[in-house]
């Protein structure tokens, strides 16, 4: 998938990139166990994309950050209100 979106004209990669920003919105909350597994894949795909639209591949990483952010979160062990 990687060298076949690095291969790509700029329209592709730009529609590349609408696509998996929209897919990593809700995987968190969807899938946990395949989120990170995911998001990794991402994280090694955004570079072979540059080249799409500038605006969308500064979206598609700040959702990968906040994706990540909330998959460390979600995995945490959840402490309740009255332990101290």
């Amino acid at each position: 998938d990687r060298q076949h979106s690095a291969s790509s004209d700029s329209r592709s990669k730009t529609v590349k990139l609408a696509d998996v920003t929209h897919n990593m919105i809700d995987i968190v909350a969807w899938d946990l166990s395949f989120a990170s597994v995911y998001f990794r894949e991402k994280e090694l795909l955004l570079p072979v994309l540059e080249g799409g639209d500038q605006i969308l591949m500064l979206a598609a990483k700040r959702v990968l950050a906040a994706g990540q952010a909330e998959l460390v979160y979600a995995r945490a062990p959840q402490k309740s209100g009255y332990e101290q």
